[in-house]
């Protein structure tokens, strides 16, 4: 398990690939925040998601992860329409 651990080490280092950090968590926080007015649905972002990190070269973190962060980007999303729609509807 230890030389697996350093194979995976030299190889990431070797393709000039980083570590998913917080500042990098922060940049794509923001980017799928703004990504989401687009996005049909939250596979689409994860997909953005995952593209985006490699285009950067940066390991990818755990599904849940993704999964999380594009969640949130598209529930906010879908708050901000609802209450444009609440704000638009008079009630009777």
């Amino acid at each position: 398990e230890r030389r697996l651990r350093e194979q995976r080490t030299w190889a990431r280092e070797a393709l000039g690939f980083v570590a998913f950090e917080a500042a990098i968590e922060a940049e794509l926080t923001s980017t799928l925040a703004v990504r989401a007015r687009d996005a049909a649905t939250q596979a689409e972002l994860i997909t953005f998601a995952e593209e985006w990190l490699y285009e950067r070269k940066v390991v990818l973190p755990g599904v849940a992860t993704l999964e999380g962060h594009a969640n949130v980007a598209f529930r906010a999303v879908e708050t901000l329409a609802l209450e444009v729609i609440n704000g638009a509807i008079k009630p009777a």
